[in-house]
């Protein structure tokens, strides 16, 4: 089968076939972007770099989120996104008690100019993690489908398998591993659409209902002012919310996705609606058509209407259109979840301990990392908890 930029996809029997032999070296080589077919750009941003600058790259690139890299050693230290831009700029907008209805009270240049690593992972939706480009897309799926990553993690560095010669420490290891790449839920649900024919029928047919694919989603009126729909992505730790009318009739949606467009004079939207925000505080390319499906949606339409759209969830409505549920990449990814060898178990940040190479794991921070990154995990929950 041809991907989109003309690189031949090896042959497999089924999908469980792909995923333990197929490597993530394998899916780099078809990223491209699905509408000009052109080969996916690896960018990375440097920790000193300022919120301004980072946004403005984001929005150059309409992208969501930037790996980030040590300015001095190069080292990766996490992912940045919009969405925990914003929930710096919530936290910090209540930290110094400004009021909601004076924006001049709020210190913008200084905000603007704080460097990028005080912010990587604040919102808590993408913790630093690592895959090596030679192990499986098997191991790639569980690794966003453990249950306590599940619905949190949404991408992952690719670092380069070059420090795994034999003789070698795991300390020599390490200090050769390079990022090289990120691989997101998006990739792995486009080469699942690319491959939906080594799904079985009774998987490809199934319908949301049968396959029990949705969940509860959470909502806000069109009307809800904008400091309220950041606050419940923030504090629930999503990164989209179903928008609806004064009849609970399914509208759009609110999500990381309408956030990468947005201004530097984003805090003076707090107190309008998130109409007014999408209207004139963002310049987001993403906007689209409200975009839903029903409970008799197979999941071969779902994929295809998240894969064309380039969306990240699609919305249930019921017969009357208002929202019933959600169907996230993490949803789909769950059902065709690799049951093979279970990746190393270094996911506790320890590191795994041993001088095998391991496949995955948490990229744990040393000491000078933590001052200069904002300790990616500890750093947000204790600005969170000074928030409460």
């Amino acid at each position: 089968m041809e991907s989109s930029n003309g690189n031949e996809e090896k042959s497999f029997k089924n999908w469980d076939e792909l995923a333990a032999n197929m490597k993530v070296s394998d899916l780099l080589l078809h990223k491209a972007d699905p509408k000009t077919e052109t080969p996916d750009t690896f960018l990375t941003i440097r920790s000193d770099l300022t919120i301004r600058r980072t946004l403005d790259t984001l929005n150059v690139h309409d992208l969501i989120a930037l790996p980030v890299t040590h300015y001095e050693t190069g080292k990766f230290l996490g992912f940045v996104d919009v969405l925990d831009i914003m929930a710096f700029l919530l936290s910090t907008w209540r930290i110094r008690g400004a009021s909601i209805w004076d924006p001049s009270h709020f210190p913008a240049a200084k905000f603007f100019e704080t460097p990028i690593a005080q912010v990587i992972n604040f919102s808590g939706q993408d913790g630093t993690y690592v895959i090596r480009e030679s192990a499986s897309i098997g191991e790639l799926i569980h690794l966003f489908c453990i249950p306590v990553l599940h619905r949190r993690l949404h991408r992952v560095a690719v670092i380069s398998s070059g420090g795994q010669g034999k003789g070698k420490t795991r300390k020599a290891q390490k200090s050769e591993e390079k990022i090289i790449n990120v691989l997101t839920q998006s990739d792995l649900v486009a080469l699942l659409f690319r491959q939906r024919h080594l799904l079985s029928s009774e998987l490809l047919k199934g319908t949301v209902k049968s396959l029990h694919l949705s969940r509860p989603c959470i909502s806000v009126r069109l009307d809800s002012p904008f400091v309220d729909a950041l606050d419940t992505l923030v504090r629930n730790h999503i990164s989209g919310l179903a928008l609806t009318d004064h009849e609970f009739h399914f509208s759009g949606s609110f999500s990381a996705s309408d956030l990468r467009g947005a201004k530097l004079d984003t805090f003076t939207f707090f107190d309008h609606s998130v109409t007014a925000f999408l209207a004139k505080g963002t310049s987001s390319r993403g906007k689209g058509p409200a975009i839903r499906c029903g409970v008799s949606s197979t999941l071969e339409e779902v994929l295809r209407f998240v894969v064309t759209e380039r969306i990240h969830r699609i919305f249930v409505s019921d017969e009357f259109d208002h929202p019933i549920g959600v169907i996230s990449l993490g949803d789909i990814l769950t059902l065709v979840n690799f049951e093979g060898p279970t990746p190393p178990s270094s996911l506790d940040g320890d590191d795994g301990g041993s001088s095998s190479s391991s496949t995955t794991h948490k990229r744990p921070s040393s000491d000078a990392d933590a001052k200069d990154a904002s300790a990616e995990d500890k750093g947000p929950a204790k600005k969170r908890r000074r928030q409460a």
